[in-house]
């Protein structure tokens, strides 16, 4: 069944329509404005929202979206406690458009744009204006409502909460200090998202997650691979830190022959202190392990595996302590960012026609961000 199936009765009235302060709760259900022009496509994508639980507030046009949002101040309670995200059905990636995303987006509140037909500049200028996601505008109801949900959950603009945790008796830690490290953690985030969340190139993408790593990290080697159509991992980004010249191509090769897929299923950051526990991870056959802690990880989204990391230096300059979390969040955060490029630069081709990210990388042109 098909997302505007006329069942309705075309006049377009939905629960919510010009309700805009029916506040929503830590528990309660999800509420989603819907700006959309025409009456019959406002009651299907309420519908559809609807089967999948979540509450619908109905208007009309980009500019109205924009005076109810207005409205959320005079009501003194931040518009993102009010809307949980925001599906705008549009017929073209106008400025009316483009402004009511920059609005939603300085509200913290996730865009989801449905239009029929865009060209890739049109989606690229949408998704640098801060939306979520584009989706076409046929869409099936249950891929629209999962769509949304990931939309509220991804959004680059929406920070973490922080939630305090129970301080066990006798720890040394005071609980201001532990708040403050929370504190740290999100802030780091938040960082890292803002970097990140409006580049939609491959290429600059990479280059902005290993710089983030060598300004937390210090100095450090670090390779990115990434998948290619026929299952071969391909050299994306790296940076040449303490390795010979002549023997970084080698090695390289042989991580992105060997390493990359035998990580590729690595569920955490795993830890490589020494060259025994590095080899029992990538196999054998390489010299540069010794003398070497590394620490990997693989960028997943929805089973599949994006991406990659590896990074490794000498025993004797120790990572930082919060390098495991820290590079779990750079995992989960670049996952989220390079399933959106990918879809962003496919969106006109089957699935099955998508290809993966790697393919048609030139070795020549692999960014090397040694000094």
């Amino acid at each position: 069944m098909g997302l505007f199936d006329r069942t309705t009765d075309g006049s377009g009235a939905g629960r919510g329509e010009g309700e805009p302060h029916a506040r929503i709760g830590p528990h309660a259900t999800p509420r989603v404005l819907v700006v959309a022009a025409d009456a019959s496509r406002r009651a299907g994508l309420d519908k559809a929202l609807q089967q999948d639980h979540l509450r619908c507030e109905l208007t009309d046009s980009a500019a109205s979206a924009i005076s109810l949002l207005a409205r959320c101040q005079k009501s003194k309670k931040p518009a993102q406690e009010i809307y949980a995200a925001a599906v705008i059905d549009a017929e073209a990636c106008t400025p009316a458009t483009l402004k009511l995303v920059r609005e939603l987006g300085a509200r913290q509140i996730a865009a989801v744009i449905l239009c029929p037909s865009v060209t890739f500049d049109e989606a690229v200028a949408v998704m640098r204006a801060g939306a979520a996601d584009i989706v076409s505008a046929d869409i099936k109801p249950r891929e629209l409502s999962r769509r949304v949900r990931a939309a509220c959950k991804a959004s680059p603009t929406a920070p973490p909460r922080v939630l305090a945790k129970p301080i066990p008796k006798g720890e040394a830690s005071l609980p201001g200090q532990q708040a403050s490290a929370e504190q740290k953690a999100v802030a780091l985030r938040v960082d890292f998202k803002k970097l990140i969340s409006a580049e939609l190139d491959v290429e600059a993408l990479l280059r902005h997650a290993l710089e983030f790593v060598l300004a937390r990290l210090g100095p450090t080697n670090a390779a990115v691979f990434l998948p290619g159509s026929t299952g071969e991992y391909q050299l994306g980004a790296y940076v040449n830190y303490s390795c010979p010249k002549e023997t970084a191509e080698v090695m390289l090769d042989h991580l992105a022959n060997i390493a990359a897929p035998r990580l590729e299923k690595t569920i955490g950051v795993l830890e490589l202190h020494d060259a025994s526990a590095i080899q029992g991870a990538i196999g054998e056959g390489v010299e540069w392990v010794r003398g070497q802690r590394a620490m990997a990880f693989a960028c997943r989204q929805e089973n599949e595996t994006l991406a990659v990391f590896m990074i490794f230096r000498d025993q004797a300059q120790p990572f930082p302590a919060q390098t495991p979390e820290t590079l779990a969040m750079i995992r989960d955060e670049f996952a989220l960012q390079l399933a959106k490029v990918i879809r962003i630069h496919h969106r006109h081709l089957p699935r099955d026609k998508w290809g993966r990210v790697g393919d048609g990388l030139d070795a020549a042109d692999e960014d090397d961000l040694a000094a």
